[in-house]
């Protein structure tokens, strides 16, 4: 694999970009709650397989918990570009 100037992995026998070559703590993140449309921002809080994706987030939901401060952790997360509940992905381009 190779790095472009965007930060962006390319593996060269292939030609295909890979997805989670940003992955690292701090970076903001689309977590999926149930459905594909019900999706909180996060932040990634630790990376636990950079291969697979699976990392720990913590969300920041619409409606917050009061008595928790808003605060919501979730550990242990997969990548899913097919926005599957429970799953995170990057969030689109503006």
């Amino acid at each position: 694999m190779s790095s472009e100037s965007s930060g962006v992995a390319v593996d060269e026998s292939t030609g295909r970009v890979d997805p989670l070559a940003g992955l690292a703590v701090g970076r903001i993140v689309h977590y999926v709650c149930g459905g594909p449309q019900d999706i909180e921002a996060a932040i990634v809080t630790s990376v636990n397989d950079r291969a697979s994706g699976m990392c720990n987030l913590r969300t920041f939901p619409d409606q917050p918990d009061v008595q928790n401060f808003g605060d919501t952790f979730h550990l242990a997360v997969r990548y899913d570009e097919g926005h599957s509940a429970r799953t995170w992905h990057w969030p689109p381009r503006a």
